[in-house]
């Protein structure tokens, strides 16, 4: 579905016309478990990018 990917991908990409036809096809119940099952793949990457942010200030501050 293109919502998920577009939120998966870059959730700055989900603009009002994919929310309209999200809520068009969806009721809000079946909104919030779309987006509740999607929830732990976002932590993932927050965990991620957060994880290389880190490696980033190790490599440029410790380990000259």
């Amino acid at each position: 579905m293109r919502f998920a990917e577009k939120l998966a991908v870059d959730h700055q990409k989900v603009d009002d016309a994919l929310w309209a036809e999200v809520r068009a096809q969806f009721s809000e119940a079946e909104v919030s478990e779309l987006l509740a099952d999607g929830l732990p793949a976002y932590l993932q990457r927050i965990q991620a990018l957060v994880a290389e942010a880190a490696l980033a200030v190790q490599k440029a501050y410790f380990l000259h």
